[in-house]
């Protein structure tokens, strides 16, 4: 038997190199995936907004169904609804009358929305300060194509719209501000359907010149 050699080179490679291996390929799956699985948590600003529209839609339509299958804004007050509200052309009067089927407002303030604040609940204190979304109180369930409600970054003529009722049509070219996804938004429509608008998208919704869509924006 030869003796061992101590100045030759080893074929092999040590435990220990083995693991110090590994643990830089499992740091490198850790920075690659671990970005993905957060964002898979948490969904994106978009997506909760529409999320949130749904929801509006859905209670509308709930709270329809025990008021004779209209909407807040064209129910009297005396059945329950707004439609002769001294604050009519304030979007939050409208949902304050649904909080039963909203169930939180949380669901009212868009997450791209740095103005607006989320209420803690639907009593004293709850006001155009913590509602993100128009509401249009000419939407009508037998019309499924009507704006119900959407974010409030509106503009005509791109001017932004002040809070209020307004008239919103194809004569002032309507469109969006950036402040709100980006010279975009969500609306929901009178069916219970989200969409997500482009200004030219906004446009051809509104192209109906038979249908008023008035617009109730915080």
């Amino acid at each position: 038997m030869n003796p061992r050699d101590p100045n030759h080179s080893r074929s092999g490679i040590t435990l220990l190199e083995v693991m110090i291996v590994m643990a830089v390929i499992g740091a490198v799956v850790v920075f690659v995936l671990l970005p993905r699985m957060t964002v898979r948590r948490s969904p994106a600003p978009r997506i909760q907004c529409v999320n949130n529209l749904k929801q509006v839609g859905l209670a509308t339509r709930s709270w329809a169904m025990d008021h004779g299958d209209t909407f807040p804004a064209m129910t009297a007050m005396t059945n329950g609804g707004t439609m002769d509200d001294p604050l009519f052309a304030q979007p939050w009067v409208h949902l304050q009358v649904m909080s039963n089927e909203l169930n939180i407002p949380k669901i009212l303030v868009c997450p791209t929305d740095k103005k607006m604040k989320v209420a803690a609940t639907f009593g004293i204190g709850f006001g155009s300060n913590n509602v993100s979304y128009f509401v249009g109180v000419d939407a009508d369930e037998t019309r499924p194509n009507m704006l119900l409600a959407g974010d409030r970054n509106l503009t005509t003529n791109q001017v932004r719209l002040a809070s209020g009722l307004h008239i919103v049509n194809t004569n002032h070219l309507p469109g969006w501000d950036k402040t709100m996804h980006e010279r975009s938004g969500n609306v929901g429509l009178a069916d219970g359907s989200v969409q997500q608008f482009s200004e030219t998208a906004l446009l051809n919704a509104l192209a109906d010149g038979t249908v008023t869509n008035r617009l109730a924006i915080p």
